[in-house]
């Protein structure tokens, strides 16, 4: 099973966390920013680019068919709302190799780029989310 142990240290005590050998690769990890029920996100440096990011691994999503929809919704809406002025821009989507996790990329903003997305996307209302993008269908099951 190819993965790095990431070790930082926070408040006095060690956190640990595991990212895929192949994510660690293309990204340098900085700093953990914020840890939540679906996933964690880091501060990485793309190693190409050398360009500043925030790295979210979104844990199991794609556990069951709720999960996979849940994980689907949220990289679709982003897609679809790129550009916004109070969007987060979705950068990359990345297969995670262990099938169950997937990784996502994101500008980096320093005022706290996980509690300003976490902020901004749980606070977008589907008629706003409606009102912005133009789709032909809505399903409102």
């Amino acid at each position: 099973h190819k993965q790095f142990l990431v070790v930082e240290f926070v408040s006095n005590t060690f956190m640990s966390e595991d990212i895929e050998r192949h994510v660690v690769r293309k990204f340098e990890i900085c700093q953990r920013l914020g840890k939540g029920a679906y996933g964690i996100v880091w501060k990485a440096i793309e190693k190409r680019s050398r360009a500043v990011i925030a790295l979210k691994k979104c844990f199991d999503a794609f556990r069951n068919s709720t999960d996979a929809q849940r994980t689907f919704r949220e990289i679709m809406y982003l897609q679809a709302l790129s550009g916004h002025e109070n969007i987060i821009r979705l950068q990359h989507v990345i297969k995670a190799e262990n099938d169950r996790d997937i990784y996502l990329t994101f500008d980096h903003m320093e005022t706290g780029n996980f509690k300003c997305y976490n902020f901004r996307y749980d606070k977008l209302s589907f008629s706003m989310f409606r009102s912005t993008c133009s789709y032909p269908c809505w399903n409102s099951s």
